[in-house]
């Protein structure tokens, strides 16, 4: 009677693969968008519905973590080197299923350069997941740094849409002069903490969870349970129904 149960057990299974499987996916992408100055959440929220998806290869989580040699020192304050990172910051949000991990970040980061001066540059931005390899991520429009000011600050935010496995996820800024595309400065977790241990996964597995389990009582069948489930976490509510229904059935008492 015990094998009667097995089945269930394989279609649980068969629900509940790995998260780690998304690696496998050909392509990820993402939807981002750039701006500067203070712009709401919601205003935000709807640039990026509107914004087209970005798509990249597949997310690399194997491998050696390196990052590329550059012509100048980093340095978070303003020294006499003519370009250096002063703050970035990241903020994550949207957590559809509840589980700890969301499914869109924020970056701001501001870079100064010599008092009185200005520079034109762009910046790339890389992830790493749980410590592995840079994976390349996205590149800003050329924006404008004016020496110390306080009003030239980058703000992005991303959506991640697809190939994203649930992780925490590391942030890298390279820093490129727009006229000669040299990296002049760089930053990432070991100089600024709130670059490092995002919590993410993609909108595809931070979906809503939506479940619930009805009795209705027969008086020729006994108690029947009608079961509505949506969402990754609905074959984990259904397991212990299955198997009681099955042991019902078989009358198997354990014994």
């Amino acid at each position: 009677m015990r094998i009667a149960i097995l089945p269930i057990i394989s279609v649980f299974l068969l629900f509940n693969a790995p998260v780690y499987a998304e690696l496998e996916n050909a392509t990820r992408s993402a939807k981002i968008i750039q701006s500067q100055g203070n712009i709401t959440r919601a205003a935000k929220n709807a640039l990026l519905k509107q914004s087209p998806s970005s798509t990249l290869p597949a997310l690399t989580s194997t491998g050696e973590r390196k990052r590329k040699a550059r012509t100048a020192t980093f340095s978070r304050y303003l020294t006499l080197q003519s370009l250096s990172f002063f703050q970035a910051d990241t903020q994550v949000f949207g957590d559809n299923d509840v589980d700890g991990y969301y499914h869109g970040f924020n970056l701001t980061f501001d870079a100064d350069t010599t008092q009185g001066t200005t520079a034109d540059v762009y910046a790339l931005i890389y992830l790493s997941l749980d410590g592995g390899p840079w994976n390349y991520f996205h590149t800003t429009d050329t924006f404008r740094i004016n020496g110390a000011s306080e009003n030239d600050y980058i703000d992005i935010d991303s959506v991640l849409e697809e190939g994203y496995p649930a992780g925490q996820y590391d942030v890298l800024i390279e820093l490129y002069d727009a006229q000669s595309n040299d990296l002049r400065v760089d930053a990432g977790p070991l100089e600024f903490d709130t670059l490092g241990l995002l919590a993410l996964e993609d909108l595809d597995q931070d979906q809503y969870v939506d479940y619930y389990v009805e009795p209705i009582v027969e008086v020729e069948t006994g108690v029947q349970y009608e079961v509505t489930a949506a969402g990754s976490m609905g074959m984990i509510g259904l397991l212990p129904i299955l198997l009681m229904l099955a042991i019902r059935r078989t009358g198997w008492s354990g014994r």
